[in-house]
């Protein structure tokens, strides 16, 4: 490091406010359990995307697959993870790794954590949303959105 001042972006002074909105958050439940195809039909079904969540790649998802296939996939390090707001269910992680999984064999094994969250409002459940995919970093923008 230099020593000199860094200027803060606006992005930056998002980010840095974010512990006070994670208040605002509740962890309610967490369980290990096999990502079977009827729980990826489900998280399909009943969870909602909201404004700023990032958008299906279809080379994520193809690598995540072939990495199944080839038996090199750790499922032990999924996290699918939702949160409900005002009684809905927003899907947090996982979209990539629910793709590929519908591809495997309903009989493949792939025993994942999930979370389920809680939060107050909108704001609190995408502070969560910044801090909370690590499968595939999210963008400075998609963070701050």
């Amino acid at each position: 490091m230099s020593g000199k001042d860094v200027k803060t972006s606006s992005a930056t002074a998002v980010l840095d406010s974010i512990g006070a909105v994670l208040e605002g958050v509740e962890l309610v439940r967490r369980r290990k359990g096999d990502l079977t195809h009827s729980a990826v039909k489900k998280f399909i079904d009943e969870c909602q995307t909201f404004e700023g969540y990032r958008s299906f790649s279809q080379s994520h998802a193809n690598g995540l697959l072939s990495e199944m296939k080839a038996g090199k996939f750790r499922p032990e390090h999924v996290h699918i993870c939702t949160c409900v707001v005002d009684d809905t269910i927003y899907r947090l992680n996982g979209q990539h790794t629910t793709w590929a999984r519908l591809q495997m064999p309903t009989d493949w094994p792939c025993e994942v954590e999930f979370f389920f969250y809680e939060a107050e409002n909108m704001d609190a459940m995408r502070a969560l949303y910044a801090v909370t995919d690590r499968g595939r970093p999210l963008s400075q923008t998609a963070q701050t959105h």
